[in-house]
């Protein structure tokens, strides 16, 4: 893993956020995607390299990975992956989260980590409106969550319905 500085914002994996603005800044000015960005540290994981660990005990951060991609297991059990856009930690402003799952680079991935007490302070000196743009993009991303979570409990339901008929 490597660490990258406050330059980030000129480089390649950063420069694609911001091309191609993920539901996390929807609505945010360029000005503010920028601002924000400056808030996390930008993480670059080989193949294989856990990104999260759900043994990490509580954190307070949340994770958007802006290159490659990075599956999600929870006891070894995988739930997904996630791709350039994609948000881990939709809580870590409210409280110390216990991570959703181990999160593994599935190839060249890079990542930018938003420490909660960067955030809150980058918010301290911004408009209301903005951090409540954020907070109801939060919300949609764990309702996206929520709403892939109940499309495979009900195939999993289905699954374990048609086994049953067989026995």
């Amino acid at each position: 893993m490597e660490h990258q500085n406050s330059d980030m914002l000129q480089n390649a994996r950063v420069q694609k956020i911001l091309e191609e603005v993920p539901l996390l800044f929807r609505k945010f000015s360029p000005d503010d995607i920028r601002a924000f960005i400056l808030c996390g540290e930008l993480e670059e994981y080989r193949h294989g390299d856990v990104i999260v660990s759900e043994n990490d005990g509580l954190i307070e951060y949340g994770c958007l990975i802006t290159e490659g991609s990075a599956s999600l297991y929870r006891e070894d059990v995988y739930f997904g992956t996630l791709k350039p856009g994609n948000f881990l930690g939709e809580t870590f402003l409210f409280r110390k989260i216990i991570p959703a799952g181990t999160l593994v680079a599935s190839e060249s991935t890079a990542v930018i980590k938003f420490d909660r007490k960067e955030v809150l302070q980058f918010f301290e000196t911004r408009p209301d409106r903005l951090f409540k743009l954020f907070i109801v993009n939060l919300l949609e991303l764990q309702n996206q969550k929520l709403i892939q979570a109940g499309k495979k409990i009900l195939y999993i339901h289905k699954k374990l319905m048609q086994n049953s008929q067989i026995d």
